[in-house]
């Protein structure tokens, strides 16, 4: 339970608590406040009395904070930093919307949600426009990091949130074996992995997680690659493909059934164990989200708790 303290604290007290962080002195947050030296301290002794101890400490005409000033310095700068958000957020709903939304795809499985994700986004703000950018996942993580992709959808490979990320899990979805319907190996009356290796593939490229955790079950098996492959992470490829030649594919099974459902494919037999690794939606932590990158996160976290519709 919050001390009560906790709900008298005023935003005009932690404003001046972090003008005087940032400037490291009384009189010199006072000048960017544009009030008294007497205001500023005034205001530090309200807190520290509200608060019980002292958030600065005093050395010459410089101030360092204290323990316990660095906890209330976080706090208050989650409070202006959500302040800005909604303000933004409040003006972008307002106006419609507006600016440009950068999403990177590094897993194909994702592309149901991120569809219904954007439907509903562009229905609430239609003149935010939303540039859909397909990759691996070590190249979107570069353009993140670089400011250049505000949000991407990827495997939350152990190791890969390092302090610079942060991320939220989305799903775990096995993956399926299909082929182009009429295939000539689904009349083989007995069907095993060595023999679908020797047949033409549609592969994710090389260095994706699926890819390595497809030539790791082959390993495991003792059954070579596919030598007669072709190689792409691109869905609406794949699925132009399977209806083109005689083809098999690895597919995420939701992705799958819709694809089946429209005469694309049929799935095999064939299992492939599932990866370990979820699906996530992955930021940076050290950037601020734009509005439009917080209202997305916001909408895909709505629609993934979202109860389902009947019928």
């Amino acid at each position: 339970m919050a001390p009560r303290w906790a709900e008298r604290i005023k935003l005009r007290q932690l404003r001046v608590v972090l003008a005087v962080d940032e400037h490291g002195s009384i009189t010199r947050a006072a000048e960017h406040l544009f009030i008294t030296q007497a205001a500023v301290s005034k205001v530090i002794a309200e807190i520290e009395t509200l608060v019980g101890t002292e958030l600065f400490e005093r050395k010459g005409r410089s101030v360092t904070p204290t323990d316990a000033g660095h906890h209330v310095i976080r706090t208050a700068r989650r409070v202006a930093t959500e302040l800005k958000l909604l303000g933004e957020e409040v003006e972008l709903i307002s106006e419609g919307g507006a600016g440009l939304l950068i999403i990177g795809l590094q897993a194909i499985s994702i592309l149901q949600l991120v569809a219904r994700v954007v439907a509903t986004m562009k229905a609430r703000h239609p003149r935010v426009t939303i540039r859909l950018v397909e990759d691996t996942l070590p190249n979107l993580l570069r353009e993140l990091r670089a400011g250049r992709v505000n949000l991407v959808f990827g495997r939350l490979i152990r190791g890969l949130l390092t302090p610079d990320l942060d991320g939220a899990q989305i799903l775990s979805e096995p993956y399926v074996v299909i082929a182009s319907y009429g295939h000539p190996l689904l009349r083989a009356s007995r069907l095993d992995w060595e023999q679908a290796c020797s047949h033409d593939w549609c592969l994710p490229l090389p260095g994706t997680p699926i890819r390595e955790h497809f030539a790791d079950q082959m390993s495991a098996l003792h059954v070579a690659m596919p030598s007669r492959a072709i190689e792409t992470t691109s869905a609406a490829t794949i699925a132009t493909l399977l209806q083109t030649m005689p083809l098999l594919a690895l597919a995420p099974a939701n992705l799958a059934e819709e694809w089946v459902r429209g005469g694309v494919c049929t799935v095999t037999p064939l299992q492939l164990p599932a990866r370990p690794e979820p699906i996530g939606l992955i930021w940076s932590a050290t950037a601020t989200l734009s509005s439009s990158a917080h209202i997305f996160r916001s909408e895909t976290m709505a629609i993934l708790h979202a109860p389902p519709v009947d019928g």
